[in-house]
């Protein structure tokens, strides 16, 4: 009877996730059927389980979330953005619960191979225990630091990561098979991540189209916190008020992944607050129930015509996620000729060059 009930349950969800348009791809849509979420996660109840939202798994001795089972409308998102197909070598860096590798065992059949690395040795050995009781024993679990990926199974036709970081490990970008793909949620500025799908080639990684999406931070050697949030005091309300609103639009990421200065100041009382910093002080929008409005710190007006010109820009013409493009290089590698005409954000490992016209 509880089988019966965790299908009905299954199924009900994988409808959902398609009629949402949150899943398109015909095998995602068969993994997901095929491979019980309530394997993963014993003990709680299948109601809870089958609903499209994250689940809690761990916490550290502080009470700070440190693992979930995600949420299944961004599995599958990301899962598409993949796209193993059967036989392909795919590396998961994060295993969690194990479910995800089941599913990407499930996508890459017999003929393919799924290695997936947990730093947590706890939620590894439980991630293998799932695995093989769920019947995709075949997949192989390492407890590492996921960052130095898994030479030995190398080279992968596709990588996907299950955390989210401010950098791509050069093991990846190495291990990853000429035109294999790297999945990954990446924080490149902003308030969250986004899902990226890189393709592998010559001298570089890129990515077109992303999505925004929330996930647990990368730990070991790839850890990184996002800037602690701008602390500018009430400033000086300029008396404007601006028509529209920002919540849920792309405003906030296009601002941050085209203009030097974004940052972002916090929410009070649970309203958007960012903005463009210059020489002179800063410039920031504020979404309350009130409406949007510009609070200018310190002196001179540049940011202010800076932010209110990019506003006005992103008005005309909104761009969408799709129309993001990001190419990731090796951090000392030879520029490219000509040069990026977009912003370019160096991090340790990589350079990532942005164009979001």
């Amino acid at each position: 009877m509880a089988d019966a009930r965790a299908e009905a349950l299954n199924r009900r969800l994988v409808e959902r996730l398609a009629g949402s348009g949150a899943l398109h791809e015909p095998r995602v849509r068969e993994a997901l059927l095929a491979v019980p979420r309530h394997d993963f996660l014993p003990g709680l109840d299948l109601e809870q389980v089958y609903e499209d939202r994250a689940i809690l798994t761990r916490t550290d001795e502080a009470g700070i979330p440190i693992s979930s089972s995600s949420q299944p409308a961004i599995m599958a998102l990301m899962l598409e953005q993949l796209g193993v197909a059967p036989g392909h070598r795919v590396l998961e860096v994060g295993a969690g619960t194990g479910y995800n590798a089941a599913l990407l065992a499930r996508l890459a059949g017999p003929a393919g191979a799924v290695t997936t690395i947990e730093i947590d040795p706890e939620l590894g050995a439980a991630a293998r225990a799932h695995l093989a009781a769920a019947g995709a024993g075949q997949v192989v679990t390492v407890i590492g630091d996921g960052a130095a990926g898994h030479p030995p199974a190398a080279p992968y036709d596709r990588i996907m990561v299950t955390a989210g970081g401010r950098d791509i490990a050069r093991a990846w970008y190495e291990q990853l098979a000429e035109g294999g793909r790297l999945v990954l949620p990446l924080a490149l500025a902003g308030p969250s991540h986004l899902a990226l799908a890189f393709t592998h080639g010559p001298g570089c990684l890129v990515a077109v189209g992303a999505a925004p999406c929330g996930f647990m931070p990368l730990r070991g050697e790839l850890a990184a916190s996002l800037p602690p949030a701008a602390a500018l005091g009430p400033g000086q309300d300029t008396g404007r008020r601006l028509p529209g609103a920002l919540r849920g639009t792309t405003f906030e990421s296009w601002l941050a992944l085209s203009e030097p200065g974004y940052f972002r100041a916090g929410e009070p009382d649970g309203g958007t607050e960012f903005g463009l910093l210059d020489g002179a002080g800063a410039a920031v929008l504020r979404e309350t129930g009130g409406g949007l409005g510009l609070w200018r710190h310190g002196t001179g007006d540049g940011a202010g015509g800076r932010l209110l010109a990019a506003l006005h820009r992103w008005q005309a013409s909104p761009p969408g996620y799709d129309r993001l493009r990001v190419t990731a290089r090796p951090t000392g590698a030879p520029p490219p000729s000509p040069p990026p005409a977009g912003e370019v954000f160096v991090r340790p490992q990589f350079s990532f060059e942005i164009e979001w016209p």
